[in-house]
């Protein structure tokens, strides 16, 4: 690589959580942005002339251009180097397949013509290396420079040597069958290019977590299985409204109520919390507890507050009716807090709970972009412990009262994810002030109510994204080993999710774009890209309705605009059923964009 960062082209992240994060100079980019758009523009100038859509110039423009765009990503040091470092290696990548296929493939002749002139010899190619003297002459006429490896012996007379070289025997060879053995820790430079040499050929451009820690296993990651459409269609035909969306009922005989079912999943140490405390409520009384404003609330009905964004009809709709005849078999927690916690409490108490969230919101949804980074689901009342503050009530290991063993548990939850040694660690804060898109907010200023609408409003649709990722991967299983086919598609998956949401993300830390709005807007012409993209995603999973899997695009102009309303409101319904079936819990769905 020809460019790396220094200390003076990272910026830290004001108002984020972390210390150690921030996000490359305005100076970094523009060295790489002109480079990356000349390749894009090429790439493209080469797929429309070929009518090509499914080469690897694709993945690779696509790849650079992501990582381009992840320098503006709160990060550590080590990973936006690493970043920086990957747009180039994905140039290089895609500059060498646009030279061969534009430039050398016409004089590449697997049977060379006697009375054709070869090509001059270009010395900006490093060159190619192989043992079969037919394939020197096949590239060498094309003007690729070429490495022979034979014994002297050999070596026919006939043969024109332009120059002998002698392999370099190793100083240090390293052996391991161990995938996941690390060969080096640290910033890009001569010490990594050396370890690469020596075996090393794996990229790692993203940590799991942004304080590294060696003893952290690589997390399994997941890829993508493309749907067998069936021959068949039902074309145009009218769509029925009566389509049933039916789930698996054998565990209701089993474990019973979908209560006592959702019991058995909740965290060992929370059980073992709950044990304790029923030990201890028998030997003295417990005083009264008035119970919290959302203690009898329903999941399934967003609660009556002026901070909430409207629901959207459709969604909400479809959300009160998810668990009818539906039994959960598992319960997940929740990957972004629920939005119903910041209007389920005290004044005071909400207005504690939006600032912490937008002290740790660029680090956390940071983690969720950065895959694969070991962000956990976490249950609600972590989640709420979280937002109270955990700083100033460090736990100690003596103290075993339920309170205090619950807080224990969110503290070491929020330590786990970030890969801190403490809560009060200095690399960790939780003090104002905080950024929300242009605004700064300092210590005890109040959100205006119109923001603190904006912020459930992101929460909800950040939310239903990072769920939709999670169920996606949960119902469609790996099928590859190698970690360049789930690296791509994993890559692929993201891509698809996005066109759901309306496009890629900037990860939160600036104003999202009206564009991204996609499936909260009311005109159905609009949302209909992301209606589409939704049925794609579906129709991989398994108990999908045969309508949605035979039916046409649905962005095809000939369909009546009925069948795509029924369309819609299956699709919502059978992903609403489904996230029930296997989370135990209603998902967190689009909302109206906030007034």
């Amino acid at each position: 690589m020809w460019d790396t960062l220094t200390t003076l082209d990272f910026r830290p992240a004001f108002g984020c959580s972390l210390a150690s994060f921030g996000v490359a100079s305005d100076y970094a980019i523009t060295r790489l942005q002109p480079l990356v758009d000349d390749v894009i523009k090429r790439a493209q100038e080469y797929s429309e002339l070929h009518n090509s859509k499914g080469t690897r110039i694709r993945f690779t423009c696509a790849a650079m251009s992501d990582s381009l765009k992840r320098l503006s990503y709160p990060a550590t040091f080590r990973d936006i180097n690493r970043q920086f470092v990957s747009v180039q290696r994905f140039w290089k990548e895609s500059v060498a397949w646009l030279t061969w296929v534009q430039d050398k493939w016409e004089h590449f002749e697997p049977s060379p013509s006697a009375n054709v002139a070869p090509a001059p010899i270009d010395n900006r190619f490093m060159g190619a290396y192989t043992t079969d003297p037919a394939v020197v002459q096949i590239l060498m006429r094309a003007g690729v420079p070429v490495w022979l490896l034979r014994p002297p012996e050999l070596i026919l007379p006939t043969t024109i040597i332009h120059e002998v070289i002698n392999p370099t025997q190793a100083s240090s060879v390293i052996n391991t069958n161990d995938p996941k053995f690390a060969l080096y820790h640290g910033t890009i430079g001569d010490r990594a290019l050396s370890v690469t040499c020596m075996g090393g050929h794996t990229y790692s451009d993203v940590e799991h977590v942004p304080h590294h820690d060696p003893d952290v296993s690589a997390r399994p990651r997941i890829s993508i299985s493309q749907p067998n459409k069936p021959s068949s269609s039902l074309g145009f035909a009218p769509l029925r409204e009566d389509i049933a969306v039916v789930f698996p009922s054998e565990h209701t005989s089993r474990t019973g109520s979908a209560g006592s079912s959702l019991s058995r999943f909740s965290s060992p140490i929370q059980s073992q919390t709950t044990k304790n405390a029923s030990k201890s409520s028998s030997k003295s009384s417990v005083p009264y507890q008035q119970p919290s404003p959302g203690a009898n609330r329903n999941p399934f009905i967003d609660p009556n507050h002026s901070d909430m964004p409207k629901p959207l009809s459709i969604w909400a709709a479809e959300l009160r009716l998810c668990s009818e005849g539906t039994t959960p078999i598992r319960r997940w927690g929740y990957l972004f807090p629920d939005p119903a916690l910041f209007v389920t409490c005290s004044r005071e108490r909400a207005d504690n709970f939006f600032s912490t969230w937008l002290g740790l919101r660029v680090a956390w949804v940071t983690l969720h972009e950065n895959y694969p980074a070991d962000v956990r689901p976490l249950l609600t009342q972590t989640w709420r412990d979280i937002l109270g503050g955990l700083q100033g009530q460090v736990v100690t290991l003596g103290q075993q009262t339920r309170t205090s063993a619950r807080k224990q548990t969110s503290q070491q939850a929020l330590e786990h994810v970030f890969e801190i040694q403490g809560i009060e660690d200095a690399s960790f804060a939780m003090t104002p002030p905080f950024a929300y898109r242009s605004h700064i907010y300092q210590q005890n200023e109040v959100i205006p109510p119109n923001v603190r609408q904006e912020i459930l409003w992101e929460i909800y649709h950040l939310g239903f994204r990072a769920e939709l990722l999670a169920l996606d991967r949960h119902l469609v299983p790996s099928q590859y080993s190698d970690q360049s086919s789930l690296d791509r598609d994993e890559f692929l998956r993201r891509q698809m999710v996005d066109r759901v949401c309306g496009g890629q993300l900037d990860l939160g830390t600036s104003a999202l774009d009206e564009a991204v709005k996609a499936l909260s807007s009311p005109i159905l012409s609009v949302r209909l890209p992301s209606i589409e993209a939704f049925r794609l995603i579906i129709v991989r999973w398994p108990l999908c309705p045969h309508a949605l899997v035979q039916i046409e695009s649905l962005t095809d102009p000939r369909h009546p605009p009925r069948n795509i309303s029924i369309a819609e409101r299956l699709i919502y319904k059978f992903y609403l059923r489904s996230f029930y079936f296997h989370a135990g819990r209603p998902a967190l769905v689009p909302h109206a964009p906030a007034a």
